[in-house]
């Protein structure tokens, strides 16, 4: 049976080890964006949201909410938001599923969880970003309602689709 909790900062390394598994099994890297550890110890951090799906203790789903403010990672910039509400947008920043667990709704189930988060904080609008070719997550994004934006290059040139909520 599985548990859905905040990931401790103690567990950073189930988090690399989850993120390599999903690397390991896409046939193009472009999908994903390779976060670093500092990353996701800035994501383990207050007001960030980070909630993990445990079988026993091995992490096996992962969804992260980022709130950023005024830092050139809010996605509300290329959503041409505007700059004095910046404080009302966040980052749908990732959502990972170790290989053998997808198919069960597990990242509609994370993003959902966030979002209720995101909503408890004040935020006003959750944005995310999907490669073009990533149609499984597009197909999650677009049925949690999300609606697309614009196509950008970001995270060293890699193109991304632009989603946005309003919540």
């Amino acid at each position: 049976m599985s548990e859905l909790r905040q990931v401790r900062k103690d567990e950073i390394e189930k988090i690399l080890q989850l993120q390599e598994d999903c690397f390991a099994v896409i046939n193009n890297e472009d999908w994903l964006r390779r976060n670093s550890r500092e990353t996701f110890e800035l994501c383990l951090q207050q007001p960030n949201y980070c909630l993990g799906c445990f079988e026993g203790d091995h992490l096996i789903a992962l969804g992260i909410m980022q709130i950023c403010g005024h830092d050139r990672e809010n996605l509300g910039y290329q959503l041409d938001y505007p700059e004095d509400r910046l404080d009302e947008v966040g980052n749908m920043k990732l959502v990972l599923v170790e290989p053998d667990y997808r198919g069960h709704g597990l990242q509609r189930r994370l993003m959902g969880l966030c979002e209720q988060y995101a909503r408890k904080q004040g935020l006003k609008v959750l944005a995310t970003t999907v490669h073009p070719d990533n149609v499984f997550s597009r197909r999650n994004v677009e049925m949690c309602g999300y609606q697309y934006h614009s196509e950008h290059r970001k995270y060293g040139g890699l193109i991304r689709r632009l989603y946005y909520k309003n919540l």
